[in-house]
């Protein structure tokens, strides 16, 4: 079973970013899941799928895919696999 460590200790282990679209409806739902398991994050707006910050996304994770969430270096694609990381 994955633990989430509680926010408050979260800066200490581990750096989060979670990367996608701000106007996109499985952005704004991952947001909420990861604000309601109290898990801390910095948001990354790609801002379009044809953006520079889009490119570098691809080039870390080799997937189009949105919203990504990348913890310690992993990669979580999409809002399943982001929902199974948090545990809900």
């Amino acid at each position: 079973m994955k633990r989430v460590i509680p926010h408050l200790l979260l800066g200490l282990f581990m750096l989060i970013k979670l990367w996608g679209l701000s106007w996109q409806q499985q952005t704004k739902s991952v947001m909420l899941m990861l604000e309601d398991a109290k898990i801390r994050f910095d948001f990354v707006d790609v801002e379009d799928t044809s953006s520079p910050k889009m490119s570098q996304l691809i080039a870390l994770s080799k997937d189009k895919e949105l919203p990504q969430l990348f913890v310690e270096g992993v990669v979580y694609v999409g809002k399943e696999q982001i929902r199974r990381y948090i545990g809900k």
